[in-house]
């Protein structure tokens, strides 16, 4: 069996790529005889060869012959009068080390979209060609888009304009390959809707733009759908694609906590307008690298299957008007985490439309915290829309560091009491473009990185007059330190919180004043947090060098 292809599109490109891949010598351009130097048998593919002989080639474009076939290959004919322009041919893949790339180059025009009689002109309805392409496809085959002057115009309504529910490719001949959907498309209806049974290699996604013809046309340009028993979404590879605003987000996740196979997918490299929406459940090892996200909605909506761990977003510019990144976990009890935030530029630019306080939003919920999510090196601005760059609610040894934060309306970060062993490291704080003092709100437990001011009682009260006030902190060696000079109290001196505690008593030398001069004094701590002076004077006592290892909360 061979395979046809389109006589205008394709000529070139074969023989160009034929060259390329070292199977033949000689000029594409001038005719000459190109000597095949290996052959494979790749009839499985569905395609035949004609054993080591010659590839004639000869051509010009619209308007002109072609002649394209194997010395002895009578059919393809061996004069330029045997191929009128426009003439269907067929080409004989020849394969040898690269024969990889030569069957995927096959693929792509194999199924080119144009071949089936689609028009790219902007105006014409391509929605039946393109459909008759995919009907058309093997599975694990390459649609191909090339490149055309004002998109492939596409319309449709009800739950997508095109099924995909076959393993397949989908390539885009560079940014002016691209999909103009039609303002009529409703908002509930998808551009392409990938729901496919069992489990398939890889697919992949390539280039491409996809715009509206005006106002935002259609719901999602890509639904992936795994919420079916055997439906698996696994290695999928989006890069290059240019989505402009639609309905909703650009790429989503169909999914369910019972029905789930979205894992070790990566999209990077992309433009997309309304965001990335993986709160379907997704799984492992996800990679978002790379991309500019902005318009409407969430940038980056993350929920994870429970138990499923590792997602790294690096590289990303986001500016999404619902804030740039919001984790959280799904409604069973378990937990999600590893998640790395690195090295993002996120800018709450437009008027905030969302529903989070902040431009990262770690939300988890009670009994599925996340753990251990790492926001390293990002530059974060809210621009007078957010109270904070980051809140930390519901999750577990979230670490912050090596950040540009700008001040919020209120803070730069928001720790809440459900937070627990939150890592505040070295950020650099800014107000204005200026350096400040960091403002965090921090009622987590066991909070590391920053200072806390005791409740003093019993009288117990700062002292002044250039001495340090009390507080206390802890160290990533989940050490607790405390400080400062105190007066006046007696007994008690204040409670320290959960995660700030030892596992047992403590007692520590200090030094205190009578009013004559400094006298030793003792500091007991209990384990319930208890700070107690059991011996000294209360002129004013010195809480300084006082550390010990806190109990796990």
């Amino acid at each position: 069996m061979t395979t046809q292809f389109s006589f205008a599109n394709v000529v070139n490109q074969v023989a160009t790529t034929i060259n390329q891949a070292g199977v033949t010598s000689g000029s594409p351009a001038d005719g000459a005889n190109l000597q095949v130097t290996d052959t494979t048998n790749i009839a499985a593919k569905g395609y035949a060869l004609c054993g080591a002989e010659l590839i004639y080639y000869d051509a010009v474009i619209d308007g002109s012959h072609v002649r394209i076939g194997t010395a002895g290959r009578g059919a393809l004919g061996t004069t330029a009068a045997s191929h009128a322009s426009g003439d269907a041919i067929y080409f004989d893949p020849i394969v040898n080390a690269h024969v990889n790339e030569l069957q995927n180059f096959a693929d792509q025009f194999a199924f080119n979209v144009m071949s089936f009689g689609a028009k790219g002109c902007g105006t014409t309805d391509d929605t039946e060609a393109i459909l008759a392409a995919i009907a058309a496809m093997p599975g694990g085959a390459t649609l191909y888009f090339p490149p055309c002057t004002n998109g492939y115009l596409v319309s449709g309504a009800g739950s997508e304009i095109f099924l995909i529910d076959k393993p397949m490719n989908i390539l885009f001949g560079g940014p002016y390959a691209a999909i103009r959907v039609a303002s009529s498309v409703g908002p509930t209806t998808d551009v392409f809707h990938y729901a496919i049974a069992g489990e398939f290699p890889p697919p992949r996604i390539e280039g491409g733009y996809i715009f509206p013809q005006s106002g935002t046309p259609a719901r999602h340009a890509f639904n992936f759908d795994v919420d079916a028993t055997g439906r698996v979404i696994r290695g999928l590879g989006i890069r290059g694609l240019h989505v402009e605003a639609l309905g909703s987000s650009a790429i989503f996740l169909t999914g369910s906590a019972t029905n789930t196979g979205f894992f070790g997918n990566v999209i990077e490299n992309c433009v997309l307008s309304g965001g990335i929406d993986l709160t379907g459940y997704a799984g492992d090892s996800i990679r978002i690298l790379n991309n500019i996200i902005t318009g409407s909605g969430i940038g980056i909506n993350l929920m994870n299957l429970t138990g499923a761990l590792e997602c790294l977003i690096e590289g990303n510019n986001i500016t999404n008007a619902g804030g740039a990144i919001v984790i959280d976990t799904p409604a069973s009890n378990g937990f999600c985490g590893l998640v790395q935030i690195i090295r993002n530029q996120m800018e709450q630019i437009p008027a905030y439309t969302g529903g989070e306080t902040a431009i990262i939003a770690l939300k988890g919920s009670s009994g599925r915290p996340l753990r251990e999510v790492n926001i390293i090196g990002n530059n974060l601005d809210p621009q007078g829309h957010l109270a904070s760059c980051i809140k930390v609610d519901w999750a577990i040894n979230a670490t912050i560091r090596d950040n540009i934060m700008e001040l919020g309306t209120s803070d730069h970060i928001n720790i809440t009491a459900n937070a627990i062993r939150t890592v505040i490291g070295h950020n650099h704080y800014a107000s204005g473009y200026a350096t400040v003092a960091p403002t965090i709100t921090d009622a987590g437990v066991g909070t590391i990185g920053t200072e806390k001011a005791p409740a003093l009682v019993n009288s117990w009260a700062n002292t002044g007059a250039g001495y340090a006030v009390a507080g206390f902190w802890k160290d990533e060696a989940n050490t607790v330190h405390l400080k400062g000079t105190i007066a006046s109290g007696t007994g008690t001196i204040c409670t320290l919180p959960v995660g700030f505690r030892p596992a047992t008593i403590q007692r520590f030398s200090v030094e205190s004043n009578n009013g004559a001069g400094y006298i030793m004094g003792v500091v007991q701590i209990s384990s319930t947090g208890d700070v107690n002076m059991l011996a000294g004077n209360n002129v004013d006592l010195c809480l300084d060098g006082i550390s010990f290892l806190a109990a796990l909360p």
